[in-house]
């Protein structure tokens, strides 16, 4: 298991953070110029014990210390075996249930203060679809096949937690720090998944594209509708481009999350709406200073950029 066994502990300092928090949120360094949080209900119980353990997996992994293989292997270890949950009936399954959705908070917690562009971000999304290939990490369902059509579903809890966290809200965000930061951050992280081939999240990703496509009721979420929709473009183009225009899921189609907004008037999937972004895009990008900040425009003229060499890449 490479390095594991030699990583230091952990020496989680108790602080006073400007959120108020029941118990009082910990601090962690991953990297030189990257410090975490996290709530540590129970100190003594497993689970904490599993949750700082994750940390220091992925404080060596992103200093190169150990690998990929060996930050994955570290991490199942922590998760009961299919013959474990078998021999434990329901109780075992239910465990597993448990142990699966505390590793998806976890992953959650991590990707939303974990900056879009750091370094970081790349290593927990290795990590993650690592360890979604393995058993260890779901079970069987019936999935959208249907009945009959049993299907691996792999990290189920982690695309609820996704579904129910990231969703950026001003007025309400846990954690230390700047919450339109977490918005982005997030973003980012299910662009970088959707890129790795995780599956999962086209909802999400229309739901943030379609931001562009209506006039945000509070002026404070212009900035972020078109930020977020430009992070989308950055990290996960390329598969954006394949569910919006060449392979859409229309199987879904009815769902609300793919209904244009009320400035787009073209068809829901195809390159029209893609141009629809592509030009919104452009135009945040060459908005005066005083109507858009400089990193939404400079994400927003980058995003144009990459959504036109997409285009002409298919067509070459």
């Amino acid at each position: 298991m490479g390095d594991i066994k030699k990583s230091k502990p952990i020496q989680p300092k108790q602080v006073v953070s400007d959120v108020d928090s029941d118990p009082p949120l910990v601090e962690f360094t991953l990297a030189d110029d990257l410090t975490v949080w996290f709530d540590d209900d129970h100190p003594n119980s497993s689970q904490s014990f599993k949750n700082k353990t994750a940390m220091v997996i992925l404080r060596d992994l992103i200093q190169g210390k150990i690998t990929t293989f060996d930050a994955t292997r570290a991490v199942l270890d922590m998760l009961p075996s299919r013959e474990e949950c078998l021999k434990g009936g329901d109780n075992g399954w239910n465990e597993a249930k448990g142990q699966h959705a505390a590793l998806s908070q976890w992953f959650c917690d991590m990707a939303m203060q974990i900056p879009y562009n750091h370094r970081a971000q790349a290593w927990l999304v290795q990590l993650l679809v690592t360890i979604s290939r393995s058993e260890r990490s779901g079970g069987m369902s019936h999935g959208p096949l249907g009945e009959g059509y049993p299907i691996f579903v792999s990290m189920e809890q982690f695309g609820i937690d996704v579904y129910e966290q990231f969703e950026p809200d001003i007025e309400d965000d846990l954690w230390p720090g700047d919450p339109v930061a977490h918005g982005l951050n997030s973003t980012a992280f299910l662009a970088r998944l959707s890129l790795a081939g995780f599956p999962g999240f086209v909802r999400n990703a229309f739901r943030t594209m379609r931001n562009l496509e209506s006039e945000p009721s509070d002026p404070r979420y212009t900035d972020l509708s078109v930020s977020t929709a430009a992070l989308r473009v950055l990290y996960g183009g390329q598969t954006l481009y394949i569910q919006a225009v060449e392979a859409p899921v229309t199987e879904d189609s009815n769902s609300a999350h793919f209904k244009p907004g009320k400035l787009y008037k073209g068809p829901q999937f195809g390159i029209e709406r893609w141009a629809f972004w592509k030009e919104a895009l452009k135009a945040a990008g060459e908005k005066p200073e005083e109507k858009m900040s400089e990193q939404s425009r400079k994400l927003a003229a980058a995003a144009a950029e990459l959504m036109e060499a997409i285009e002409k890449g298919r067509r070459v």
